[in-house]
């Protein structure tokens, strides 16, 4: 019983270690293909990247240079009023008259003041706010300086509206600033203005002033702008230089954002454009996770084709070894794998053991056959031996029958070959094999045992 449960534990184990190591090698198989399809992924995913970040970039450029062209388009248009003569002479009239002309040819302006070197409003297109002061205003000081100036987001003095406002200087003849031609950008036709491009699906566009508050975007308007840009963001409103960003927006949206700060040499708004990763990836992504469940389900496959052949292609074949040699072990000398060499590896094992165990059932039988015919001589030799020591005492007797031999010689005579008959069959006892030396020769002496009369 116990050689039963050990041999059972044995054939577990091994069982066990041939279906374990089949799998090992199947996954030491396919984890170098897993690795190199999901490095292959891995490179698309990050060309995508770098592609997207390209194509944010070039948008948030584009938008950038659109901006440029707006404010450019804004200064040429103030630099064209700032030339006209009704200006230049600062006469309130002629200027007032002056402004309220053009005033509605020009849809971007919110409002549009002329001031005098002093930063006093002279005319305007509507006639409050006369006499007010914008001295204090840093436009004004910048473009009194003589340059063209971009403000803040901020509630006009005047017209108590939310504007962006723009300004250059007068400059007469002889190139002495005179004034300034101050104007508030429209924000609704700036958003109109943004909102004329083609936008991709989740991606936005927004514009900042130089601080970080937002005068335009796309989407949501309306709910950002007059906002400041979150603080964690605003290192993009004052970087040196632009770049591109991945990011969660203030919707929630995942973008790579491409960023255009304010420049230090000229005085320019923040644009930022970004597209929604979800969109720019979905392909990537799909493609990723497809692979991934492919590799999976070879994986899966491979792994349930591994245990399988390891069941039917192995473990059957050393089930059937290990149950012939169980069955010899119980002195079943018929049981066979009947295996052949056409069963693979594990055939050629069998019927080389069937084959051993054939010769050796052979040998066997040979064996009893020689072992009944040694008997048998052995016997016929015990037979011929007892017949001849039987006829030496019959000769023997005959012999001395008709001389004057002493009847006592002749006695111990035949007791003597009594006593070779005796050893002859104590030795045969054993066949031949052994016999207690002390027992031949007390057997073979006691014949001559006579005591002296």
């Amino acid at each position: 019983m116990h050689s039963f449960h050990q041999t059972g534990d044995t054939e577990i184990v091994a069982r066990t270690s041939l279906t374990t190591r089949l799998i090992i090698l199947v996954l030491v198989a396919i984890l170098p293909l897993a690795a190199i399809l999901f490095y292959n992924l891995y490179s698309i995913r990050t060309a995508k990247e770098r592609e997207v970040h390209a194509e944010a970039f070039r948008i948030g450029q584009m938008a950038a240079l659109e901006m440029q062209r707006v404010l450019g388009g804004l200064q040429d248009t103030l630099l064209s009023i700032a030339a006209a003569p009704a200006v230049q002479s600062l006469d309130p009239v002629a200027c007032n008259d002056y402004m309220v002309r053009i005033g509605g040819r020009l849809p971007q302006f919110a409002g549009i003041a002329v001031l005098d070197a002093s930063g006093v409003i002279k005319c305007r297109q509507e006639p409050t706010g006369r006499g007010v002061s914008l001295a204090d205003r840093t436009y004004v000081k910048e473009s009194l300086a003589g340059q063209f100036a971009v403000g803040l987001y901020s509630v006009g003095r005047v017209s108590k509206r939310v504007v962006l406002p723009v300004s250059v200087p007068i400059v007469d003849d002889g190139g002495k600033v005179i004034g300034v031609v101050a104007a508030s950008l429209d924000l609704k036709w700036l958003d109109r203005k943004v909102n004329e491009r083609s936008f991709a699906v989740d991606s936005n566009l927004t514009v900042a002033d130089s601080s970080g508050v937002i005068l335009a975007r796309h989407p949501d308007p309306e709910r950002f702008v007059g906002k400041s840009i979150p603080q964690k963001y605003l290192y993009l409103v004052k970087s040196e230089r632009p770049g591109t960003v991945e990011l969660t927006s203030q919707d929630g949206t995942r973008r790579i954002l491409a960023y255009f700060p304010p420049s230090k040499t000229q005085p320019v708004l923040y644009v930022s454009a970004g597209v929604s990763t979800a969109e720019e990836y979905a392909s990537v992504n799909t493609a990723l996770y497809y692979g991934a469940a492919v590799t999976v389900a070879a994986s899966l496959v491979a792994l349930v084709l591994a245990t399988l052949t390891a069941r039917y292609s192995i473990r059957k074949p050393v089930d059937n070894l290990l149950r012939t040699v169980e069955a010899w072990r119980t002195d079943d000398g018929s049981a066979r794998t009947g295996m052949s060499p056409e069963h693979g590896e594990f055939g050629l094992l069998g019927f080389a053991i069937d084959t051993y165990m054939d010769e050796l059932i052979s040998a066997r039988v040979q064996k009893q056959r020689d072992e009944e015919q040694r008997k048998v001589l052995t016997q016929q030799l015990d037979h011929r031996v007892k017949n001849l020591l039987a006829t030496v005492q019959s000769v023997a007797r005959q012999s001395f029958k008709s001389t004057d031999v002493d009847s006592t010689v002749l006695e111990a005579f035949n007791q003597r070959l009594a006593a070779m008959g005796e050893a002859h069959a104590l030795l045969m006892r054993d066949g031949w094999q052994s016999a207690s030396l002390s027992d031949i020769v007390r057997t073979s002496i006691r014949a001559f045992d006579i005591s002296e009369p």
